[in-house]
C-alpha cells in the first residue's frame, strides 16, 4: 500500500555523531529518550536550498503530526522516542505494508506444520476464483515473494462507519469492495512486481488451510510469542485500540476523517502497531535464525531471508546485501500513515520509524540513514523498498 511520494529529497545525519557513544543518550536506554532535547537533524532540500532542522521542524514542514521511534542495537531495543501531541513510544499507528513480514512469519509457522507447502498450487484454498494464467498456479513463494503476476490495485481502505468487504468480495472486486477484480497477468514465477494483492491471497489460503480467521492465527502464531502486545490485525480497530491510536493525516496534513481508514486486507495492511512491537519482530526473527526463541525454526527463516525467484525479495521483506551486510527492509504506508522498518540480523541491528502522515517516509528515510552513521549499519544508506 505504496503512499504519495513526499516532496522532500531527505539526508540525516544525528547531531553530535558520537553522542551515543559520549552518554548524551544514556537517559534513553530501555525507555524514551525524552530526556534527550532534539538529537536529530534533517536535511531538506527546498527547491535547490538546504537547510539543517530538527525532527519536530521537519514534522511542522512536511505537515506530519506524529513520528515514532525504535532503535534495535545489540539485538535489544536499546532506545525509544516519540514526537506530536499526546504520542508516546507506546502509541499505535497503521503498519501499512509492514504487516506483511508479520503475515509471512505466520505462514511460515503453517509450512513448517505441514498445513500448507511452499510450491504447492494454493488455489485450492481459493474458490470461485481463477486464480492464475492457465497452466501457471501460483504457489505460496509466488505469494510471499512478489512473484505471483498480479497487476495490482490500490488498496485505499473504507472510511469509518463503512461497510467492509469480505475477502471473497476483494478478490472479485464485488461490492462493497472499492478495488477492481485480483487479476494475474503474468505467468507466476516470471516476474518480479510489488503486490499487496499476494498477500490478500495470502490471507485467504492460511484461513483455507486452517480454518482460524486470520486475526487470531497471527495473533497465537506471531503476535503474542515476539511479544507484541500492543498490536492486532483487528479490522476495524477495537474501542480499546481506537482511543490510543495516532490519527493519520494526509500530505496537506489534514487529518483523515475519523481518524483512519479501515483495511480488510488484513495480511496485505491491516496491521496496528508500534515501532517497539515492530523492533521485537525484527528481534525474535533474529533470534530463530540462531534457532532460539519460539516464534520460527531455523530453516523456516532461511527460506524467509533466500531471495526467490530471481527477485530481490525473500518471504515478506526486501533484501539487501549478504551474510554480515545483509538487510531487511520493508517500508509501510496506508491513508495517513507512513513508516520503515531495516533490521541488520547478523549484528543484531536496525531501526523502525512509524508517523501519522503521508509525508512521513521522507522522515523516516533520513532517521535511519542517521541513525546507520551513528552506530555503523553496515550498509550504504539506500532504502531499497
Amino acid at each position: 500500500m505504496s503512499g504519495p511520494s513526499p516532496r522532500w529529497l531527505p539526508v540525516l545525519a544525528l547531531l553530535l555523531a558520537g553522542a551515543c557513544q559520549h552518554g548524551d543518550f544514556a537517559t534513553a536506554q530501555g525507555g524514551s529518550a525524552g530526556g534527550v532535547e532534539q538529537p536529530l537533524i534533517v536535511t531538506l532540500d527546498d527547491d535547490g536550498g538546504a537547510r539543517d532542522i530538527a525532527v519536530a521542524a521537519a514534522m511542522e514542514e512536511l505537515q506530519v503530526p506524529s513520528v515514532s521511534l525504535a532503535v534495535i542495537e545489540g539485538g535489544r531495543i536499546a532506545w525509544t522516542r516519540a514526537w506530536g501531541e499526546g504520542i508516546t513510544p507506546a502509541t499505535p499507528f497503521q503498519a501499512g505494508a509492514m504487516a506483511q513480514p508479520v503475515a509471512a512469519t505466520a505462514a511460515m509457522t503453517l509450512v513448517e506444520e505441514g498445513y500448507l507447502t511452499l510450491d504447492d498450487d494454493v488455489g485450492v484454498w481459493v474458490e470461485g476464483w481463477r486464480l492464475a494464467v492457465p497452466g501457471h498456479p501460483v504457489t505460496l513463494r509466488n505469494l510471499m515473494s512478489m512473484t505471483a503476476g498480479f497487476t495490482d490495485p490500490a488498496f485505499e481502505g473504507y472510511p469509518q462507519g463503512a461497510p467492509l468487504p469480505t475477502l471473497s468480495q476483494i478478490l472479485g472486486g464485488d461490492a462493497p469492495a472499492n478495488s477492481p477484480p485480483l487479476a494475474v497477468a503474468t505467468p507466476p514465477g516470471s516476474a518480479f512486481a510489488v503486490s499487496d494483492s499476494g498477500y490478500v491471497v495470502l490471507e485467504v489460503t492460511m484461513q483455507g488451510a486452517t480454518g482460524i480467521d486470520f486475526a487470531e492465527l497471527a495473533r497465537a502464531r506471531v503476535l503474542v510469542p515476539a511479544g507484541m502486545n500492543a498490536s492486532s490485525f483487528e479490522q476495524p480497530a477495537g474501542d480499546t485500540l481506537a482511543v490510543i491510536a495516532a490519527s493519520g493525516h494526509d500530505r496537506n496534513g489534514r487529518p483523515i476523517a475519523g481518524g483512519w481508514m479501515n483495511s480488510p486486507a488484513r495480511a496485505a495492511g491491516g496491521l496496528w502497531s508500534t515501532p517497539s512491537d515492530l523492533a521485537a519482530f525484527l528481534i525474535a526473527l533474529g533470534e530463530a535464525q540462531g534457532g532460539k526463541g519460539e516464534l520460527l525454526g531455523a530453516t523456516g527463516v532461511a527460506q524467509m531471508l533466500e531471495r526467490q525467484n530471481g527477485g530481490p525479495w525473500g518471504f515478506g521483506f526486501a533484501l539487501a546485501g549478504d551474510e554480515r551486510t545483509l538487510a531487511l527492509h520493508k517500508s509501510g504506508a496506508s491513508p495517513g500513515y507512513s513508516g520503515y522498518m531495516i533490521f541488520f540480523p547478523a549484528t543484531g541491528q536496525g531501526g523502525v520509524v512509524m508517523t501519522g502522515g503521508d509525508n512521513g517516509r521522507a522522515i523516516a528515510a533520513a532517521i535511519l540513514a542517521g541513525l546507520g552513521e551513528t552506530y555503523g549499519w553496515p550498509w550504504d544508506g539506500v532504502l531499497v523498498d
